[in-house]
């Protein structure tokens, strides 16, 4: 007989069936709502700024989202900052596709709860996990190896994917969000 541990076999939720309820500034943590920041500046305007580097550099077949709602799993309704995704439908579901980068931008969000968020993310199958911190004007990625962020350590480091066509010049984010 082979152990196994609770809840191995049981498939996560669409990452489209909502536990937040869409357009109420909510996201649902460990099965509890709380509100999010919404849509107040400069917060809001920095998640867009993010957006903007992205402008021209998508490779075809993916888009970008703002404060999307992703449900990682049955007790976690999140939206990351900024996602970057897929187009089309999945075949299995008939929803959206699974992002694949998501980005944070953290101006007043401890950076606890920005881990927590990553290690959801990258459970749940997404590909890499970013944030954007304006204290420090740097980006870091989430490494599960490493269980920690790591920071984009000079003015030359870039993010490079298949997400995108060229790669992304870290500082050019933090520009962009500062």
């Amino acid at each position: 007989m082979t152990a196994r541990a609770p809840g191995r076999d049981t498939p996560l939720p669409p990452i489209d069936e909502r536990l937040a309820v869409p357009e109420t500034h909510t996201q649902v943590v460990d099965g509890v709502t709380i509100e999010t920041m919404g849509a107040n500046p400069p917060h809001a305007t920095q998640h867009a700024a993010v957006t903007l580097v992205f402008a021209g550099c998508l490779a075809p077949g993916y888009e970008t989202a703002v404060d999307m709602l992703t449900r990682v799993d049955h007790d976690n309704d999140l939206a990351p900052d900024v996602s970057v995704f897929p187009t089309g439908a999945n075949k299995k579901t008939g929803g959206r596709k699974l992002e694949e980068l998501t980005f944070e931008v953290c101006d007043s969000e401890g950076v606890a709860h920005v881990t927590k968020k990553a290690r959801r993310f990258l459970d749940c199958g997404m590909r890499r996990v970013f944030h954007v911190r304006v204290d420090d004007g740097a980006v870091y990625e989430w490494k599960r190896a490493k269980d920690a962020w790591v920071k984009f350590g000079d003015d030359e480091a870039t993010i490079t994917d298949r997400c995108f066509v060229v790669p992304i010049p870290a500082k050019a984010l933090v520009r962009r969000v500062l």
